[in-house]
Formats: structure tokens, C-alpha cells, sequence
């Protein structure tokens, strides 16, 4: 065990947090990797092993893996689904700075309601809204209605190809609201 076994654990955590980006296994396959993993650490501790230090760092390089896994699950609020691939109207409150580009805006926005023709529901859920650049920039806190396509991000067609879907579940939501006008 090093002088400082903190930074070393932590550094393994967030190692096992950036290798969901590459491997990407479900919640249920990481937490069973951590029992097991927290099952040889606590042998290895009771036995003296020389090594139950680097088990340690690999349950806690697990337990980011687990983290990453079970953070891209909570992404998208289940009611969203019923709603993916229609025409919606959403309203809600931006929750961060507008991203403006030459031709669209992005804006983040903390659903309260959603409806879809006649069904209508409170939902808590963040959405990612893409507009054209037209008219004023609204800024944080401000409460917007919109209407347009919920979609969800399709998975990357080749590998090492930029996945959208889970950027935008590092980013707390799992769908994005495309608007036309």
C-alpha cells in the first residue's frame, strides 16, 4: 500500500468511471463484478494477502464502473418513452447556460408537463432542445414552452464513433426535443 491510499483509490474509481465509456456493460453486470470483487477483497484482507490492496483498487475501479452504469440508467425518465418519435409539446424551465451556434440553439430544459395530441401529464425529466436560431436566447430560469419531436439518440454505428446517447446521459437525460420553429 502506497503512502497515500485515498488518491489511489480514488484514481481507480474514476478509471472504472471512464472505462463504461469503452466497454459499457449493464448495472446488474458491474454490481456483480463488485460483490465478487468485494468478496475476494474482504478474503484477502482477513487472509494477509500481499495483494488485497490491488484488489481493493480493483473493486473501487468496479464500483465507478457500477456508478457510470447505474447514472446512464436513471437518464431518462420512463414516461418519456411513451411519448419517443412524437410530436409533443413540452413545458419546463431552462436549467443551463444556452448553447448558440451559427444555425441552432441548444437549450436544457427541466420538464413539468408533456403532452402529446389530447394526453397530457406531469413528467420530471430533462430534455435536450434543439432549435433554430431565431428570435430572442432565452437564459436559465426561464420557462419555456415548445412543441416538437421527441427522439432518442440512436447507438454508434461503427466503433470509436461519437455515441450521442450516452453523452447526453453524462448530461442527466437520455432524449432530445427537436423544435422546427
Amino acid at each position: 500500500m502506497g503512502a497515500r491510499p485515498l488518491v489511489s483509490l480514488t484514481i481507480a474509481f474514476a478509471a472504472g468511471v471512464a472505462a463504461f465509456e469503452v466497454c459499457g456493460p449493464a448495472a446488474g453486470e458491474a454490481l456483480a463484478l463488485c460483490g465478487a470483487l468485494f468478496l475476494l477483497a474482504l478474503i484477502g484482507y482477513l487472509r494477509r494477502w500481499a495483494g488485497a490492496f490491488y484488489l481493493s483498487l480493483c473493486l473501487f475501479a468496479a464500483l465507478g464502473l457500477f456508478s457510470a452504469a447505474l447514472a446512464s440508467t436513471r437518464c431518462l425518465d420512463s414516461s418519456l418513452l411513451e411519448f419517443e418519435g412524437h410530436w409533443v409539446t413540452a413545458e419546463g424551465t431552462v436549467v443551463r447556460e444556452a448553447d448558440v451556434r451559427p444555425d441552432r440553439i441548444y437549450y436544457w430544459l427541466a420538464l413539468e408537463r408533456l403532452a402529446c395530441g389530447a394526453e397530457a401529464r406531469a413528467v420530471r425529466a430533462t430534455v435536450l432542445v434543439r432549435a433554430p436560431l431565431r428570435g430572442p436566447v432565452y437564459a436559465y430560469g426561464d420557462r419555456l414552452g415548445v412543441h416538437g419531436l421527441l427522439i432518442r439518440p440512436g447507438e454508434p454505428g461503427n466503433p470509436g464513433e461519437f455515441n450521442f446517447r450516452r453523452y447526453l446521459a453524462r448530461r442527466g437525460t437520455g432524449a432530445l426535443l427537436l423544435v422546427r420553429g
